[in-house]
């Protein structure tokens, strides 16, 4: 067909003629036999006709005009016919495929003639002067060239008609887009259309730019970290601190912190997320730049570009901090969200090319599917046809833009349903019989990136404004071609070729808050009020989502099953690649390349339905697969796994450990982990039938295929119980430690807007600004919850089913028998990963923070949990004080709640250690959470207390004290260390004081020292004052259990007694009265309106003093009266301390003022012990006051201590010679064991007693009182 027809044709559509009455197309049978009787087309070659015109009609039933034209006959009747001339009906039907593309080939051909010599027209017009008309305008002097003017045939097609066609002179650069000038450290793939940075902030940008029209490019995020993703020129002068956007004529949209920048930022758009398909376009000859998420407009961020004015010509631009990734797409892919009116910058290939091969495929698939076809042919008949079509197909397979656009949606429409068994189109198949190696792993490798990349970028849920596809479609799909032997071994052939696309089709894409809103527009919560609220709709939702999101893990399990099923050693190698990549991932600063957490968290759950069965009572099949010394061997390898290099072991590094522990035979130790675990799905709480059929739905199917596939590997069992641990401690954690914070926000943001309504509601109308301001705060709070409650929706959708709950603790429980049974040996222990431990103990408070918290689950397995906590957070095999810290919080936060309490106190290794590991951790390292925890068994027993049980334990609290009395050497370090710290933070907290009035009086005079600096102080005082109250609480508690250490007559108490009276001093006379209170005053004040401040207050700190006090004086007059006595020795020691009667007074008169108004009546009723005291106190005043005072006289040199410079009462001799006190030493050897003269070492068993001095003394200080 010549350019002349082909205008004819043209010019008869645009009249409305019928193009059927124009275009001929493929003949009928009738009209083929007619042309000759010797051309009789045999029953195939007409069947293969009626499938080729069939599959036409279908690949252009959108394109009426692309249908064929095609005149065959005229072709045909030339050729001869029958079996001498003819050849066979395959030559034949491959004739006629030839003759059919060669027609769409040169179908395009005019086409781009035709539009290419009107392009030239409209130039040529505009040059001589005349007004240049519109592209789609029907002037006949376009249409009509002049009549002097020779039409080229498409051979010949001028160059300027070239270049001026569709616009593509509006661009400069190559045919082929990608990324070319880079700056900084980056990784791009062999296209060089995805890149990942490893430095600062590195920038990069194509070698294509515009220069008019309007432009259009695609940008897949891998991360969702600082991007700055637009347009700039090529003179932007990027660096490793600034980049697109932040320099003139340069723009960019950032998605992490929700700004447009152009020198300068402002908000625009929505926060992106991994997965996001960010849609970029310029319109040059409009000046405005506008973005798109996953095809939702975000509104135009720039008007006013420059342009058309030298240098303005602008390229696809952007920069990535450390560690982002991102793919782009020019147009050499189609648009996943094409935006109209704007262009790729990368012209797509030829339509013919993608014509051809979506017939093709038809007809592939159709003869694939036809029982009739092969019955007509015989087998050498039917794969010589096939192989044609395959060699037809292959030129498209071979393009990314026909696999995208045609091939994977064509792949995707004859993919099994939602349900039954997956099974990829049969046209499969014959493609993997026909391609050669080459084509096949070119084919895979496109096909399979395409569906990982449709997988990271598609949620598992379908939402009313949510755009694009699911992703579960795609997962099937590619677990369908898994199911191709051929496609298989080509997928599996080298690790660098699989992991990544199993990763992806692992992920789940996260949403954010407008996507949560599109996912679940009704939101109810429990106490909502709103009429509109719908609590059914919102329920109806939340299990649309559960179940989109369980059919793709279900779909994620097959996924691994087929990766097993392929070979023991791909699934080996997927698990160790993916462990070891992200072994990075909980550091401060993450390495590059890391997995995204969805991944994890998804390999996690399936990994645990896989071997949940195992871990069911009485399972005899894990002894039988898992050798007794699999961990042993695995935690001594000589060559570390990938993920166990760098990993941080309980006895210190792993080559450190090797060099210093004997490891010889540890390897083969053999650990007897039993799994006496019954399942709460099939008993208690959850036993039902349907509890039952769930079980089985969930695991059984699965595990029985599992286990086929394993056999006996017990390396591959043991290596998925590691993956376990990894994966949680890796990625799981997080997501949990986020799911709980959301839940904090949503029960504080409830509460918010639940006070704000009831202001609002008891609001006086006489006051409507106030009124107004409460509707206002209403409307915020109630933002606020909606969102909290979607995001609580979409974590327990993903993390709190009953079967991912009820899995988890059985890992969990696992996971502690194996380390219970670890420790039975003492080197192997230091060998196990830090990692093991963390996850028992994080797993363990994702169930007490579930949503709702399994609190049924408990009963099950909780005794063996808190045997590890007790017998190891003081294990010197441990030597990371980290892990030890993670340990003591959680026994911290578990002595919280009375069902823990009772658990600790039934378990029997808590009975025989529990205190005394307690005492022996308060030190200098440990003392905090220490000293929480026994405070946590004491709680509401001290003085102006509430009375409470919920963690209070008696049990325990004897246990203190008999602890104390069979270990008095424990006791008395503990009680030093006590002390020691308690002086400490009570000094520590003056300091504060004073730093906090230096920076007020700073400010107020306007130097240099900040607010910023103010606030640390005031946070740096509120946290010394709370440390002091809980030492004084805690020390009030000493007091109680333990009066005889501070009241007996041996040197020890008495210098118990006296460090108390110090620090009882110290505290009253900086929080009562004196000089020294004005800072407290101050500090006091200023708390009522500072949240820092909040927890300062005075009766926090003088509760615990007056309890102490109270206790020893209540102790003291106990022992009067065993022994019959009338003089309070305890009274005598804090009238001759350093107490002035003034605090104590007021002491008396402040508490009293407190604790009456409260309905305290424990501490009501010690109030009379604490008067008496002060009564006793004042007499013992007045009868010293008339006494004389050692201190008034003059005391001869030889009776004084060298070091106190005091009279001595009990001189003893050192190995040194020199005389001192004894209660001087004693004190001087609880922080140091040496003699201080001599700095030989010294013990209380060194030193003998000065009797003859001792007599001296007492004899001086009878002379004295005899005097007076």
């Amino acid at each position: 067909m010549g350019v002349e027809e082909y205008v004819e044709l043209e010019r008869k559509a645009s009249e409305g003629v019928d193009a059927a009455t124009v275009a001929p197309r493929w003949p009928e049978e009738q009209d083929v036999a007619s042309t000759s009787s010797d051309a009789t087309p045999s029953p195939q070659e007409r069947l293969m006709r009626k499938i080729l015109r069939d599959a036409s009609a279908k690949v252009f039933s959108q394109d009426p005009q692309g249908e064929l034209v095609l005149s065959t006959q005229e072709k045909r009747g030339s050729r001869a016919a029958g079996p001498q001339g003819g050849g066979t009906w395959l030559q034949r039907f491959a004739e006629d495929l030839e003759e059919y593309v060669e027609a769409l080939v040169l179908r395009e051909t005019e086409a781009e003639f035709w539009s290419k010599a009107k392009a030239l027209a409209r130039q040529e017009l505009e040059d001589k002067g005349k007004p240049r008309p519109p592209v789609d305008s029907d002037d006949d002097s376009i249409d009509s060239l002049d009549d002097d003017k020779e039409v080229l045939p498409p051979s010949e097609t001028p160059r300027s008609a070239s270049t001026a066609s569709s616009g593509w002179n509006e661009r400069l650069g190559p045919a082929t887009v990608c990324l070319d000038a880079c700056n900084g450290d980056v990784i791009l793939d062999e296209r060089r259309l995805s890149i990942k940075s490893l430095s600062n902030f590195c920038s990069a940008r194509t070698n294509c730019c515009v220069i008019a029209g309007a432009w259009q490019y695609e940008v897949v995020l891998g991360t969702a970290g600082i991007q700055q993703i637009g347009w700039a020129t090529p003179t932007c002068p990027v660096t490793n601190e600034e980049g697109v956007g932040d320099f003139p004529n340069s723009y960019a949209y950032d998605g992490k912190r929700v700004r447009k920048w152009n020198v300068s930022c402002h908000p625009y758009g929505q926060p992106w997320m991994a997965g996001d398909v960010i849609g970029c376009c310029l319109d040059v000859d409009g000046g405005e730049i506008s973005f798109y998420r996953n095809g939702r407009p975000l509104g135009v961020a720039f008007r006013g570009v420059r342009r058309h004015t030298p240098g303005m010509a602008y390229f696809p631009a952007l920069s990535l901090s450390h560690g982002e990734r991102c793919a782009l797409n020019f147009g050499g892919m189609p648009f996943r969200y094409p935006v109209s009116g704007y262009r790729p910058i990368q012209e797509s290939p030829k339509k013919s090319l993608l014509q051809v091969g979506a017939l093709v495929l038809e007809v592939l698939d159709v003869v694939a599917c036809s029982d009739i076809v092969r019955d007509s042919l015989t087998t050498d008949e039917y794969f010589l046809m096939v192989d044609s079509l395959c060699a037809k197909l292959v030129p498209a397979l071979l393009s990314p833009y026909f696999v995208d656009g045609t091939l994977i949606p064509f792949l995707l429409e004859r993919t099994s349903g939602e349900g039954g068994e997956l099974a990829a189109p049969r046209c499969v198949s014959l493609l993997s019989e026909n391609l050669s190696d080459e084509e096949i792993s070119s084919l895979t490798r496109s096909v399979f990136g395409r569906i990982s990349e449709l997988c990271r970028s598609s949620f598992c849920a379908e939402g009313a404004a949510v755009t694009g596809s699911r992703n579960h479609p795609c997962l099937r799909l590619g677990i369908a071609l898994l199911e191709n032997p051929r496609i298989r071994s080509t997928f599996f052939a080298s690790e660098e070729s699989f992991v990544e696309p199993i990763e992806g089709m692992l992920s789940q894409k996260q949403p954010n808050s407008h996507d949560l809103a599109a996912l679940l527009p009704e939101v109810w919560w429990e106490g909502a009020e709103d009429a509109g609220i719908d609590e059914g709709e919102m329920k109806a939702a939340c299990s649309s989502l559960e179940e989109a999101m369980a059919a793709v893990e279900a779909s994620q399990v097959r996924l691994l099953l087929c990766v097993l099923r392929h070979s023991r050693g791909t699934f080996k190698a997927l698990l160790r690649a993916i462990l070891g990549k992200n072994k990075g991932a909980l550091r401060n600063v993450q390495p590059p390349g890391l997995s995204d957490n969805s991944v994890l968290t998804s390999l996690y759950y399936a990994l645990l339905r896989l071997v949940r069965p195992l871990l069911a009572e009485n399972n005899e099949k894990l002894a039988a697969l898992l050798p007794s010394s699999a961990f042993s061997e695995m935690f001594l390898l000589e060559e570390e796994p990938g993920h166990y290099s760098d990993a941080s072991r309980l006895g210190g590094a792993y080559s450190h450990l090797r060099k210093t522990v004997e490891v010889a035979g540890l390897a083969e130790t053999e650990l007897e982990v039993t799994v006496p675990y019954q399942s709460v799905l099939n008993a208690g709480t959850m036993a039902s039938e349907d509890s039952r059929a769930l079980y089985e739905s969930i695991f059984a199917g699965y595990h029985e295929e599992f286990l086929r596939c394993v056999e006996d590997d017990g390396e591959l069992v043991a290596l998925v119980f590691d993956g376990i641990n990894w994966l949680y401690h890796l990625g799981l954690a997080s997501k949990c430690k986020q799911a709980s914070l959301q839940l904090q926000n949503q029960v504080s943001a409830i509460s918010q807007l639940e006070d704000a309504a009831k202001r609002r509601d008891q609001a006086e109308p006489t006051n409507p600004e106030y009124h107004k301001h409460l509707k206002e705060a209403c409307v915020l709070f109630r933002e606020d919850v909606v969102e909290s409650v979607r995001q609580c929706s979409w974590f327990k959708a993903l993390l709190y089913p009953t079967w991912k709950q009820e899995a988890m603790f059985a890992a969990c429980i696992f996971q502690t028998r194996l380390l219970l049974q670890i420790s039975n040996h003492d080197r192997l222990l230091q060998f196990v990963p830090e990692s093991y431990v963390e996850t028992v103990m994080d797993s363990f408070h994702a169930f007490r923070r579930g949503h709702p918290p399994v609190r049924f689950l408990l009963g099950h397995g909780l005794e063996d949990v808190v045997t590890f906590l007790v017998l190891h957070f003081n294990d010197d095999r441990i030597v990371n004080p980290d892990v030890r810290d993670v340990m003591f919080q959680t026994i911290s936060v578990l002595l919280l709640h009375r069902d823990f309490v009772v658990a600790f106190e039934e378990n029997r290794s808590a009975q025989d250690s529990f205190i005394e590991s307690l005492l022996s951790c308060f030190d200098s390292r440990f003392w905090i959470p220490v000293s929480n925890i026994l405070l946590r068994l004491c709680k509401g027993m001290g003085f102006g207390q509430k009375r409470t049980n919920e963690s209070t334990s008696l049990i325990f609290q004897q246990l203190v004290q008999d602890t104390c009395k069979a270990k008095p050497d424990l006791y008395a370090s503990f009680l030093n260390r006590l002390f020691t710290i308690m002086n400490w933070t009570a000094t520590e907290f003056t300091v504060a004081m004073k730093e906090i009035q230096e920076r007020e009086e700073s400010l107020v005079r306007g130097l240099p020292p900040t607010s910023s600096d103010l606030t640390q102080q005031q946070r740096k005082c509120s946290i010394m004052f709370e440390l002091s109250v809980n030492l004084l609480r805690l020390l009030e508690f000493v007091v109680r259990e333990l009066p005889a250490s501070f009241l007996g007559d041996e040197s020890s108490s008495v210098v118990n007694v006296d460090r108390l009276l110090e620090t009882m001093s110290f505290v009253l006379q900086h929080t009562t009265v004196g000089p020294d209170s004005v800072l407290f005053e101050r500090i006091v004040v200023g708390a009522q309106h500072l949240t820092v401040l909040e927890k300062v207050s005075r009766f926090a700190i003088l509760a615990p003093v007056t309890g102490i006090l109270t206790n020893l004086f209540v102790a003291a007059q106990e022992r009067l009266e065993e022994k019959k006595s009338d003089q309070n020795d305890f009274v005598e020691r804090v009238a001759s301390s350093r107490i002035d009667v003034a605090c104590l007074e007021y002491l008396a008169h402040f508490v009293t003022g407190e604790v009456s108004s409260k309905p305290d009546l424990p501490s009501q009723q010690r109030l009379g012990n604490f008067q008496d005291f002060l009564s006793a106190f004042k007499e013992v005043q007045t009868e010293r006051e008339a006494r004389v005072e050692v201190d008034d006289l003059e005391i001869p040199e030889k009776f004084l201590d060298p070091i106190t410079y005091n009279l001595m009462r009990d001189p003893v001799a050192l190995p040194s010679k020199v005389v001192v006190d004894r209660s001087t030493i004693i004190r001087h050897l609880q922080t140091d064991q040496t003699d201080p003269f001599s700095r030989a070492e010294l013990t209380m068993e060194m030193v003998e007693p000065e009797e003859a001095l001792r007599g001296e003394i007492e004899e001086w200080m009878s002379q004295q009182k005899t005097t007076k």
